[in-house]
């Protein structure tokens, strides 16, 4: 049984860690993409009505090549979505706010218009790291 214990944790965290260092990595990627003006469609938080959490529904529509695209990724990352920062997150990015709209040259679909990496994805790392912690060393 012990050993079913472990090779969950080691798996658990070794998932945590790539996770979180593919959100670096892509993070990284987009703030080389190129960018182009776009504008804030829809600001809005909701709250959860099963556990009372909130997101910050960030829409926004941008031009590649005469094409037109919308999108509601912010970044690529984890956010603090505590009600008091998704709620300033919504009133920093109004509706009609224009926007830097950094998309993927090779699929103009995929956009953010936030490239600095969060801290989200070092607690992500951290996680895993003490999950594989754990792992090798339950008796």
């Amino acid at each position: 049984m012990m050993v079913v214990i472990r090779i969950t944790f080691l798996l658990l965290g070794a998932f945590l860690v790539l996770f979180g260092l593919v959100l670096r990595r892509m993070n990284a990627k987009a703030a080389s993409w190129p960018s182009t003006e776009g504008e804030i469609t829809r600001s809005d938080v909701v709250v959860d009505p099963h556990d009372g959490g909130s997101s910050a529904e960030i829409k926004y529509s941008y031009v590649v090549d005469g094409d037109n695209f919308s999108s509601g990724q912010f970044s690529f990352g984890v956010r603090d979505n505590s009600p008091a920062k998704e709620q300033l997150l919504a009133e920093v990015f109004p509706v009609g706010r224009k926007v830097s709209v950094y998309y993927d040259p090779g699929n103009p679909s995929i956009a953010v218009v936030e490239t600095r990496p969060s801290s989200g994805w070092t607690a992500i790392v951290a996680a895993g790291a003490v999950c594989v912690g754990v792992g090798l060393l339950a008796p």
